[in-house]
């Protein structure tokens, strides 16, 4: 635990990591202070002066000239923004909140990272814990900071924590008894500029874990050069769907596997969801227990009743002989990949969805999967126009202006029926808050066009 009474702390962002920083540090007679480069209504500068008085936002908290003992990033404010410039300035100590959180934190926290299935895997691992009877809490990432949870006075067995890799540019405190990286492909680029950074910052997950915890990993990331050189002399606990790179834990006699001791650990056709990516997601849930000492055997059976979330291939609407499937939280590449690979075993026609903000990521990875799959794409959002010039040269491509014209125009591409699918392969906030609102306006489309509502 953090030393930190009677220090001056230096908070940047004052979103929900930043407030949980203010009010953590307040619980340990900390001195705040709170920074924030935006703007805000009069209404909200009277709240942040009512829970901290040395507030300071706009141009005024860039004119910042104290000093301090410590700072703490939210993952909101990039090492390179003129903010995290001035703390790197300052010659002290910086945290990220996650990192900051965890060092307060009681329970064991048991992390997941990567650049797809955080969540759900987060998701399945907490209903694990949950359903063998231990107290645990999802947070991290997930939306929870874990900051509000050290500041509780509940007590947890485990808290399962959602990693990002911005939460990893400062990872010193950051000690899990367990983490599991599930994944890298392009991603966040132009936030962290190359992938040997990003990639970087997700290995950083396993820099604070006991010398005893096995990493768990992707058996395939594995074999990526940067992360067999960063895990060199380390045995790992591997994963995988597929049986030919003989993972640890993996897919055999038509089960979820430990090979260790030849273990069938559930049977696939009594799942509750499908697709090598969710094998995988459960798989490494399964691996991560494992590391953490717990008994997986008798752990494995509660994935039959685990259902994953909204916005994840959801089918909310039909009409006639179309389906239309949101996949809103699928904000790369790779996921829009794993989507049409789930999709197309239908042998139904696809017409997509996708675009908006795609993170300075080229997304031509997808070209070959688009030109095999997909019959017609509506394109929507910030990146629009890019994707156009290059995802029209194999697949008849349209420019939407709002999600109400993309659904209509994917529709009308499907006059024999088939799936609409909103795969967008980038992220929200061009033109939503997030994905959820992203998924949600999709839904709402399809029913503005006469489809039935799908009860979930």
């Amino acid at each position: 635990m953090l030393e930190i009474s009677g220090k001056t702390i230096l908070i940047l962002g004052a979103g929900a990591s930043g407030l949980a920083v203010l009010r953590l540090a307040l619980c340990h007679g900390a001195r705040p202070i709170l920074l924030d480069s935006g703007t805000f209504s009069e209404a909200r500068l009277a709240e942040l002066h009512s829970l901290c008085s040395d507030t300071l936002t706009g141009e005024e908290a860039l004119r910042w000239k104290g000093t301090c003992d410590l700072v703490v990033f939210s993952p909101g404010i990039p090492l390179l923004s003129p903010l995290g410039r001035l703390a790197s300035s300052l010659g002290v100590p910086c945290l990220s909140e996650v990192s900051f959180g965890a060092s307060f934190c009681r329970a064991p926290i048991l992390a997941i990272t990567g650049t797809n299935g955080k969540t759900t895997t987060v998701e399945m691992t907490q209903h694990l814990l949950q359903q063998s009877g231990y107290r645990s809490i999802a947070a991290g990432n997930i939306g929870l900071p874990l900051s509000d949870v050290a500041a509780s006075k509940e007590s947890y067995d485990f808290i399962v924590a959602e990693i990002s890799s911005f939460q990893m540019e400062h990872p010193a405190e950051f000690r899990p008894t367990a983490s599991a990286l599930l994944n890298i492909t392009p991603d966040h680029l132009d936030r962290h500029g190359t992938m040997e950074t990003y990639t970087r910052h997700k290995l950083a997950v396993f820099r604070g874990n006991p010398h005893a915890s096995r990493p768990v990993i992707n058996a395939a990331t594995l074999q990526t050069p940067q992360v067999r050189e960063a895990l060199a002399g380390r045995n790992t606990l591997t994963f995988s769907a597929n049986p030919e790179l003989h993972a640890d834990y993996t897919v055999a006699n038509g089960a979820l596997f430990r090979a260790l001791d030849a273990s069938s650990l559930v049977p696939l056709n009594q799942l509750p969801f499908a697709g090598a990516h969710n094998y995988e997601n459960a798989l490494a849930a399964l691996a991560l227990l494992d590391a953490a000492g717990l008994p997986v055997r008798s752990m494995a059976k509660h994935l039959t009743t685990f259902h994953t979330g909204p916005h994840r291939l959801q089918p909310v609407a039909r009409k006639d002989s179309i389906t239309y499937l949101d996949d809103s939280k699928a904000t790369d590449g790779d996921a829009l990949l794993k989507a049409l690979d789930v999709v197309s075993e239908r042998k139904l026609p696809i017409a997509l969805i996708a675009g908006g903000l795609d993170k300075g990521c080229d997304l031509s990875e997808v070209l070959p999967s688009l030109r095999k799959h997909v019959c017609f794409v509506a394109l929507i959002g910030q990146c629009k126009y890019r994707l156009l010039q290059s995802w029209g040269t194999v697949v008849h491509a349209s420019l939407c202006d709002n999600m109400h014209q993309a659904v209509k125009a994917a529709t009308a591409a499907l006059p024999q029926g088939g799936v609409v699918l909103l795969s967008p392969a980038c992220a929200s906030m061009d033109m939503f808050p997030n994905y959820a609102e992203r998924g949600n306006a999709f839904r709402e489309a399809a029913l503005e066009l006469g489809a039935q509502a799908i009860s979930s």
